[in-house]
């Protein structure tokens, strides 16, 4: 266990675990951050992979890890105070990330869930959460 993370304390924030093994953790509350940090051991240790990820800091944000590796985050609560309808991808463990869009077909969205389909389609559903 490990007792003392290397980051700034946070809640609300989003965790992956991949295919490989791998954790990542990123954004959160008090702040709001948009870091991203991994690690390859079970949490034994952690390295920031970004300090500033080129998204908008965020909390309450929803994420995934896909079977081929990528991760998916969506939405969340900027550090303006408004709901963010935003998506974005990361094949590359969190070190760069790509943006979707900043307008999902859904409403923007605080607190949800995203989930990943099983099959050969990288499809997700996305439940729940306070909506605008």
């Amino acid at each position: 266990i490990f007792m003392a993370a290397p980051w700034a304390p946070r809640s609300r924030f989003g965790a992956v675990a991949q295919v490989d093994g791998r954790v990542l953790v990123f954004g959160g509350l008090v702040g709001p951050r948009n870091d991203v940090w991994e690690s390859a051991d079970a949490g034994s240790s952690w390295q920031q992979t970004l300090e500033i990820a080129p998204w908008p800091s965020r909390w309450g944000h929803a994420a995934v890890a896909l079977p081929d590796g990528t991760v998916l985050l969506c939405g969340g609560m900027g550090g303006n105070g408004k709901e963010l309808g935003d998506v974005w991808r990361s094949a590359a463990r969190g070190s760069n990330w790509t943006k979707l869009t900043l307008e999902a077909p859904w409403c923007a969205r605080v607190g949800h869930c995203l989930v990943a389909l099983q099959g050969g389609a990288e499809s997700c559903l996305v439940l729940g959460g306070r909506a605008r």
